[in-house]
């Protein structure tokens, strides 16, 4: 990515998706996802406070995650 963010010529970009990129993508992004569904599992009885963002698709606020007592 940095290589293609810096890159100016048109051709070379070109060439980077499509032989570095690309195959990257295809090797190592699992899966495309058709519905929406929240990624964070860890929500349950092991977990205390977890300020969550409502609709937010990622890991966030990790950081404030607390411990039931």
């Amino acid at each position: 990515m940095d290589r293609l963010a810096t890159e100016p010529r048109r051709e070379e970009r070109v060439r980077l998706l499509r032989e570095e990129l690309g195959p990257w993508l295809y090797e190592y992004i699992p899966a495309v996802s058709i519905g929406v569904t929240h990624s964070i599992v860890g929500v349950g009885s092991k977990v205390g406070e977890w300020p969550l963002i409502p609709g937010h698709m990622g890991l966030h606020n990790w950081e404030y995650v607390t411990h039931p007592r």
